[in-house]
């Protein structure tokens, strides 16, 4: 619930050298900033591509520092 993926990546997919480096976008809602921010982490946590680059790790580093939160 409140998790919604858009985009061509999915199991099996190949994608060639030339790929768009926006596979799939992520969007998360929940009822508080936070919780929606939370849950965002956990589906990019869960989340598993192989055989190209991703830029997974630096969101979820920015997800998870204390300054992101603050408003």
């Amino acid at each position: 619930m409140g998790v919604r993926l858009d985009g061509m990546g999915h199991q099996g997919a190949e994608i060639s050298p030339y790929y768009d480096s926006l596979l799939t976008k992520v969007t998360c809602r929940s009822r508080t900033f936070k919780g929606a921010a939370q849950k965002l982490y956990r589906s990019l946590d869960e989340f598993r591509v192989r055989g190209v680059k991703t830029n997974i790790e630096f969101v979820k580093n920015v997800l998870s520092h204390p300054d992101f939160y603050a408003r």
